[in-house]
């Protein structure tokens, strides 16, 4: 199976790390029964450069792991050979469970959708596969706040209705 490569551009608790490798693997054994991991931590070697494994990053980590540290996403796509798809982990994804997919386009050009991390090995998988399209992607984490994987909130007694759609879309 292919990896998909996982990047920080903030400092990351190995704690969220194994969170994220754990629910990513675990929301692909749900669709897939006996699923492997399929993410790549983006490692520091000892003379401070980074490392992108062949394997993936099997859970758990343990605090002499560290991983890489960009300080933007064009960085981390710098960082990750030739991979068309990639996870990247931000100070937000240490809050609310979630992580940013990143597709790089031939042109260097890169888009982006949030994610919650249970969905990242699946919607990685499911990219590359080309069985969802990036905009597909995009659109769903629209509807659900902003974050694929992730409900939309839903109305409270008292607070804004929500939107009607109109034309039966």
């Amino acid at each position: 199976m292919a990896n998909y490569p996982v990047c920080c551009i903030a400092e990351m608790p190995i704690t969220v790390l194994n969170k994220l490798l754990d629910q990513a693997r675990a929301g692909s054994e749900e669709l897939v029964p006996n699923s492997d991991y399929e993410l790549s931590v983006v490692a520091t070697t000892s003379d401070g450069s980074s490392r992108l494994d062949d394997a993936a990053t099997v859970p758990p980590l343990h605090d002499s792991f560290k991983p890489f540290v960009t300080s933007t996403l064009e960085d981390a796509s710098r960082n990750i050979g030739q991979a068309t798809y990639f996870a990247v982990l931000d100070q937000q994804s240490a809050t609310d469970d979630s992580a940013i997919l990143v597709r790089r386009q031939s042109d260097g050009s890169l888009t982006t959708v949030r994610a919650t991390f249970k969905s990242v090995q699946v919607v990685l998988v499911s990219l590359a596969m080309a069985t969802l399209g990036f905009q597909e992607i995009r659109n769903i984490a629209d509807s659900q706040g902003g974050v694929y994987g992730r409900p939309a909130e839903a109305p409270r007694k008292g607070g804004e209705a929500p939107r009607k759609r109109l034309g039966g879309a």
